[in-house]
Formats: structure tokens, C-alpha cells, sequence
């Protein structure tokens, strides 16, 4: 009887682990392991929902994986050694993905503009203080898949949100010289060339000034009291503030005046001067279309 009864624990001991080896088993099939050297395809989104609702099963299940990853560009960034981070917008404006850009591919990302749609081949990286991490990213297909057609022989579709934008920013003729100075800082080989290429930038907007632009009015907003009004107007893919400590709009003049019967998401049409950059690091003041301007009038588009 001793005997028989051994026999029967053993035998229960062996099915519980069988058991709780095949729940592991399935638990990991949930995960969906992609196959050794198989890109995982994701979004910058999902790749952002994922970690935010579990790390662990994340990490297994892309970092130091093959990945493409597909996406929004919020902003273009520089880190301390000089490489290119590229941000990719997730449902968090403030914990976007960051693919750290190959340089071989430096050129490629110059080029890109917030809102522009890319894919990029990347190794999976982890997570950094809630970020998603991309290492040795190239954007696919030898360039970056964006909303912007960029081989010169294909049009933009007419209507689509590219030419929109486009031709939204045609209103702007200083814009293109900006970019084209982006371009060049990407590209410059030491400190002394970026630098040229920045006190040359800078004046580049301080002498530009905008003329009777449309654009959509994205920010209204005042200081306790009523007495500093802020604006924020998009025009394409730039986007024009005031300037919240040494450029308000001050109650009484004809701007404050003009906005107490504005909405935002209105149509408006506006002019400004003293344009300056509103990014802090020397790469973005010379790269964002983020700008603070002196709004010197404000209307409805009619």
C-alpha cells in the first residue's frame, strides 16, 4: 500500500509540472516570437502601448530583435556625440520613440520635417525612462518612406495632405533657405562649419518677416488676469508662438483685440516679425520650424 501510494504522489507531482510547463509554454505563444532574423512590423504607437502595458513581455518580444517600425516624426535631435535621434510620435506627446539613426543614413534624416511618415530597420533597444529605444536604425528601402514625394520626376498627389501642406509654406519664401541650412549643419563635418551655419541661420529669421499668411489658429490662452494673451498659429508644418516671457500679446492693442473673437481651429490670416527660434539646442534652433514671432496683426480668414 506504501508502495502504491508513492507511485500515485509521483505520478501527481509529474502531471502538475507538465501542466505548468504547458501554461508557460502557452503564455509565451501569446507573445508571438517572431522567427529568428524575421523583422517585427510595428507602429510607433503600438511599439509605445506595449511597453507601456507590460516591459517584460515587451522586451521579450522585441528588444535585441530585427524590427520595422513605421511612423510619425515628431522632432529631429542631435545626442551628445553627434548622432542623429529621430522621435517618433506615440500616444504620449511626451515619451515618443527614439531611433538612433545610423550614420550612413544622416543625409536621409536631414531631410525629414515633423509629421512626415518614415520606416526604419531597427535593432530593438528597450525602454529608457518610459521611452521606447531603437539602435542602428536605416530608414527603409535606402530612404525615408514619407508623406513627401522627394524624387523630383513624381508629382504630389493634388488634394493629399503633402501638397497641402506645401503650399501652405510656399507662403513663407524664407523657409526654404532655412531648410537648406538644415540640410547643411546635418551635414557639416566639424563644430566650426555648424556653428557658421547657425549665426548665419539666425539671421536669416531675424530679418524675415511674415506678410499676410494663412494659417489655422491651434492656442489661445491668457495669463491670470486677462492682461498677456499667447497665440499659436500652424502654417504647414511650422508652427508660430509667442514669445510667453518677453513677447506677449498685451491687453488693448489691436492683436488682443482681434483674438477675444477668434476660436482656436479657426482659419486665420496673420503677419509678424522678429522671428526667432523657440528650440533651445543649437541642431534644433536650426533644423524645428518652431518659431516666436511678434504677431503685428490677426484676422479671419474670409
Amino acid at each position: 500500500m506504501v508502495v502504491l501510494f508513492v507511485i500515485a504522489i509521483a505520478s501527481r507531482l509529474n502531471n502538475d509540472r507538465n501542466f505548468s510547463t504547458a501554461r508557460r509554454t502557452d503564455s509565451r505563444a501569446v507573445m508571438r516570437k517572431p522567427a529568428a532574423g524575421t523583422p517585427v512590423a510595428v507602429t510607433s504607437v503600438a511599439l509605445f502601448e506595449d511597453y507601456r502595458a507590460n516591459e517584460v513581455g515587451a522586451d521579450e518580444k522585441y528588444k535585441d530583435k530585427p524590427l520595422l517600425v513605421s511612423g510619425a516624426v515628431d522632432r529631429i535631435r542631435t545626442d551628445v556625440f553627434g548622432g542623429v535621434i529621430v522621435l517618433m510620435a506615440t500616444s504620449n506627446r511626451l515619451m515618443p520613440v527614439r531611433a538612433h539613426i545610423e550614420d550612413s543614413d544622416k543625409s536621409e534624416a536631414s531631410e525629414l520635417r515633423k509629421n512626415d511618415q518614415i520606416s526604419v530597420m531597427c535593432k530593438g533597444g528597450g525602454v529608457t525612462l518610459g521611452n521606447p529605444v531603437l539602435r542602428n536604425c536605416t530608414f527603409s528601402g535606402g530612404g525615408p518612406v514619407t508623406t513627401e514625394t522627394r524624387h523630383p520626376a513624381e508629382a504630389r498627389p493634388s488634394g493629399s495632405p503633402a501638397a497641402e501642406r506645401d503650399d501652405q509654406e510656399s507662403q513663407l519664401p524664407w523657409l526654404g533657405a532655412a531648410k537648406s541650412n538644415c540640410a547643411s549643419y546635418m551635414l557639416a563635418a566639424n563644430e566650426i562649419k555648424k556653428s557658421a551655419i547657425f549665426t548665419e541661420n539666425t539671421a536669416l529669421l531675424s530679418a524675415a518677416t511674415v506678410q499676410k499668411v494663412r494659417g489655422k489658429l491651434t492656442r489661445i490662452s491668457t495669463n491670470r488676469g486677462g492682461t498677456e494673451l499667447r497665440l499659436q498659429v500652424i502654417v504647414g508644418r511650422v508652427e508660430f508662438n509667442t514669445e510667453s516671457l518677453f513677447g506677449p500679446v498685451k491687453k488693448g492693442t489691436d492683436v488682443y483685440a482681434a483674438a477675444s473673437d477668434l476660436a482656436e481651429g479657426q482659419c486665420v490670416i496673420f503677419s509678424g516679425n522678429r522671428i526667432k527660434a523657440s528650440s533651445i539646442s543649437e541642431r534644433a534652433q536650426v533644423c524645428d520650424t518652431e518659431y516666436f514671432i511678434n504677431f503685428t496683426s490677426l484676422e479671419p480668414c474670409q
